[in-house]
């Protein structure tokens, strides 16, 4: 999970516009969910199921889950996810009517998500433990006291979920070398367990991340040491080359158009392995520069 620039909101979501499809629908949902009998249809929310959004989270999330980074396209069809549950909330394992209704067409509670962080699925992990996990209609919150039970008082919650828009998800998630998610914080590990974020598909997919930016970077400091050793303008332009060409491939790992660009950066933002590549790279391209072009004695 990486942060992400929220996109344009699409004519038809926004709530400014009281003409709006979100609006209108907004108005009937406040109506329907307010005090008093219920019609016996259950109401339908559509506003949010507009292709314009879909093309937006598409385009913001380059095609990926906002969860698990995976590409969406190779695993199933995008589904629209509600951050903030819009029908019911999960509390201790019970469905709580109604959820944030006010906030089904709410640009900034939609997310993309691919089936499996968005629904809940049971998973046997490395160890034998079984557990189910998805989304759902989970939405774990710091005091369950301040749940929100009409529009504008979610702003007194403290959601225990991250959100790719409003948190920074490195800071609160980790990964191993053998691909695992690890969590550095309370919101970390309810992240972790709510998005499924731990199910063995994604183990595999995140080493193999791992593995290839370590292979990177080993070639990175075989260039580098080639350099330190070049005796000619031939030699330092094919190193230089092949370090350039590793360097790029790191930079497209960590680009949140790729898979897994979590797994890239955080190996290559902890303890500032990729600045100093760079740093070290310079210092002695120069030297090398130096003395092969300017020798001693010329």
């Amino acid at each position: 999970m990486i942060k992400i620039k929220q996109g344009v909101i699409p004519s038809e979501l926004d709530l400014s516009n009281p003409s709006s499809a979100a609006s209108k629908e907004n108005e009937k949902a406040k109506a329907y969910f307010s005090p008093g009998p219920k019609p016996e249809k259950d109401f339908k929310f559509n506003a949010y199921r507009c292709s314009s959004l879909r093309k937006v989270l598409n385009k913001s999330f380059n095609g990926k889950c906002a969860y698990c980074e995976s590409y969406i396209i190779h695993i199933s069809a995008m589904e629209i996810e509600h951050y903030r549950p819009k029908k019911a909330i999960k509390i201790k394992n019970k469905l709580v009517y109604p959820g944030y209704y006010w906030l089904a067409a709410e640009f900034l509670n939609l997310l993309p998500a691919c089936p499996a962080c968005n629904q809940l699925r049971k998973y046997e992990l490395e160890d034998g433990t079984c557990i189910t996990s998805g989304k759902g209609n989970n939405f774990p919150i710091e005091c369950e006291s301040k749940r929100a039970s009409m529009p504008g008082d979610e702003i007194h919650e403290h959601p225990l979920l991250l959100h790719p828009y409003h948190d920074k998800p490195h800071k609160h998630l980790t990964f191993l070398k053998t691909g695992l998610v690890h969590h550095l914080s309370k919101k970390g590990l309810h992240s972790m367990e709510v998005y499924a974020l731990k199910r063995p598909e994604l183990v595999p997919q995140r080493k193999a991340v791992i593995r290839g930016v370590q292979a990177d970077i080993r070639d990175i400091i075989d260039a580098i040491e080639s350099i330190q050793e070049a005796k000619s303008v031939r030699q330092l332009r094919r190193h230089k080359s092949s370090y350039n060409r590793h360097y790029s491939s790191l930079r497209k790992r960590m680009c949140s158009k790729s898979p897994f660009a979590a797994v890239a950066r955080n190996i290559l933002h902890k303890d500032k392995v990729l600045k100093d590549l760079r740093k070290l790279f310079k210092e002695e391209l120069r030297k090398a520069i130096e003395r092969i072009y300017f020798p001693i004695g010329t």
